[in-house]
């Protein structure tokens, strides 16, 4: 499942089968810019389908409609959420 919130809080998702792919994301990232008045602006974490050439492309493509903005995670950065402290090495 992926889902999107606008600001109006009309929710947005679609239901795949099997994982998230880069063709799912492209897929739904097409519907919300199909009635999309203005730019979208989706929020992604670290996922494979979000970082693939595929979607790299469909992003490219979309020109200022669409923009993925990439979120960092507590594990990107090597912080332990609990105590915001350095990750320990491994």
């Amino acid at each position: 499942m992926i889902c999107a919130a606008p600001a109006k809080g009309v929710l947005r998702f679609a239901v795949y089968e099997g994982n998230t792919t880069a063709v799912t994301l492209t897929d739904f990232c097409d519907r919300l810019l199909h009635d999309a008045p203005g730019p979208v602006y989706l929020i992604v974490d670290g996922h494979l389908a979000h970082q693939a050439t595929t979607t790299r492309k469909f992003t490219a493509s979309a020109k200022e409609r669409l923009r993925l903005i990439h979120r960092t995670t507590h594990a990107d950065v090597g912080v332990r959420p609990r105590t915001n402290s350095p990750a320990a090495p491994p």
